[in-house]
């Protein structure tokens, strides 16, 4: 086992310490809950950890030319399903399991890297911590909503191919 599927357990067992407690009005558990989805997020795909842009296995089409162009700045690493809506997912599951935690984190854990005016779209249409009705069948449905165009390659593979050195 990795590093990071280390941390991605010991996120996971937080959590359900988190959840077992029961106060779900309670803003300190709140905030633990919130703060352990996304810290499990992070350490739930590519590898990589604390760097959610590292960790992105999607990028906007306008983020792919941008780096391509050798410009890194102003680049956003973006939960495509909020961490909002994975809290609330977690949430809701009846007397989880350490196993049950981790494969809906899993299954909702998309991030990509995105511009920052692609961002600020999202945010005018308040689409930045909540999801749009009917998502749950399109987890690109925010993004299309905004207009952003995605292409299905990881912000690694794209910053290598890249004229950053």
């Amino acid at each position: 086992m990795n590093k990071t599927e280390k941390y991605f357990g010991d996120y996971c067992d937080f959590l359900l310490y988190a959840l077992r407690r029961n106060e779900p009005k309670n803003p300190s558990i709140k905030k633990m809950i919130r703060t352990f989805v996304r810290e499990a997020t992070h350490h739930a795909g590519a590898g990589y950890g604390y760097d959610p842009k590292k960790a992105a296995t999607l990028v906007s089409a306008a983020a792919k030319q941008q780096i391509l162009a050798g410009d890194l700045t102003g680049l956003v690493g973006e939960h495509v399903v909020t961490v909002s809506a994975i809290c609330a997912m977690v949430m809701e599951l009846v007397n989880p399991t350490k196993e049950d935690l981790a494969a809906t984190i899993r299954k909702w854990t998309l991030i990509a890297v995105i511009t920052k005016a692609e961002d600020a779209r999202l945010k005018a249409l308040k689409l930045n911590k909540t999801m749009p009705d009917n998502w749950e069948t399109d987890m690109l449905l925010r993004y299309k909503l905004a207009g952003i165009a995605t292409c299905a390659e990881s912000y690694m593979d794209v910053y290598k191919a890249s004229k950053v050195k």
